[in-house]
């Protein structure tokens, strides 16, 4: 661990052991303890069509050491997918960059998971402490998908520099076509107001994405698309409009 943060950054193994237990179909729980690593979770599922997990875990060393709390609640419809998230934790721009999702609706349950939002909040090497809500529906209508999410993210810089903390707060929009059985059209639009609160500084970060995706194989998609992006700033050197050609290859395995 590298990265910058006025906690001690550790570098080393770490292992744990516990157990699961699940007592009948609606509950389980499980639990481990180690060598600077524990964590714990409880899972409800009162019907097959609405759950609810809360986890915590906490480690010492790696990219993203310290407490980790992560709440879901989910019910499904014939049609449609309700959720509520919630995750605290410390994190780096670059894992959230590697990990974070680009568009919603991607997971096979059908609902939306934890959106990242990919250029509008700081690009800096410093840890920080995060706190995210959001809640989100998708709606599933013959070859169309219809999603909606609203959020709220708050993230402190650890190293008190000038970024020192920001929070952003927006919305989302999505429609998925899939027009063939391999080729699918992705329409994408979000708004997002971000304060930079140790800057005096106000944005509002704005983007319409269009993109094609075509599955090749069982292991391997393709992707072409097209993204318009405007921030308006109350800074005036902060502002910019940008017109980005995106295309992508992903192999999973």
């Amino acid at each position: 661990n590298a990265f910058g943060s006025t906690e001690v950054a550790q570098n080393g193994s770490y292992w744990g052991a516990g157990a699961t237990w699940t007592p009948n179909r609606y509950l389980s729980m499980t639990a481990m303890e180690g060598d600077r690593f524990s964590s714990a979770s409880v899972s409800l599922t009162p019907s097959q069509r609405t759950s609810l997990l809360v986890s915590y875990r906490e480690r010492d060393v790696g990219f993203n050491p310290g407490a980790v709390w992560n709440g879901r609640f989910q019910h499904k419809t014939r049609r449609s997918v309700w959720q509520l998230n919630y995750l605290e934790d410390t994190q780096t721009t670059q894992r959230l960059l590697i990990t974070g999702p680009v568009f919603l609706g991607r997971n096979q349950d059908g609902s939306l998971g934890l959106f990242v939002p990919e250029d509008s909040l700081s690009l800096t090497d410093e840890v920080f402490e995060r706190k995210r809500a959001q809640g989100s529906v998708s709606y599933q209508t013959g070859k169309s998908t219809l999603a909606l999410a609203v959020y709220r993210e708050r993230r402190d810089f650890l190293l008190g520099t000038a970024v020192g903390e920001e929070s952003a707060h927006g919305g989302l929009a999505e429609w998925q076509w899939q027009f063939t059985g391999h080729t699918q059209a992705i329409l994408q639009g979000n708004w997002e107001r971000i304060d930079f609160r140790d800057v005096n500084r106000e944005d509002d970060y704005w983007y319409l994405d269009l993109m094609l995706t075509r599955t090749l194989s069982r292991l391997t998609t393709a992707s072409v698309g097209y993204r318009h992006t405007r921030n308006d700033s109350s800074l005036d050197t902060a502002e910019y409009t940008e017109n980005r050609i995106l295309a992508t290859f992903r192999v999973e395995y």
